[in-house]
């Protein structure tokens, strides 16, 4: 992680598109994330460690 990346741990995100609302750039550990959309989001620059993801949409999202 460098200097620019957010860390956020033990956030509950519910009912987000992400795809309108970006997701902050950067770590997230522990986090929920239930009935979001990343649809088309790129993700690939993210690092999720021990995140629960519930019913969410990646339809065309860059995961790796």
């Amino acid at each position: 992680m460098n200097m620019n990346e957010a860390y956020i741990s033990d956030q509950n995100f519910n009912n987000t598109d992400f795809s309108q609302y970006s997701l902050e750039n950067g770590e997230y550990e522990n986090c929920t994330f239930r009935n979001c959309s990343f649809e088309y989001v790129d993700l690939s620059e993210f690092k999720f460690t021990g995140c629960d993801f519930t019913e969410c949409n990646f339809k065309h999202g860059k995961i790796v």
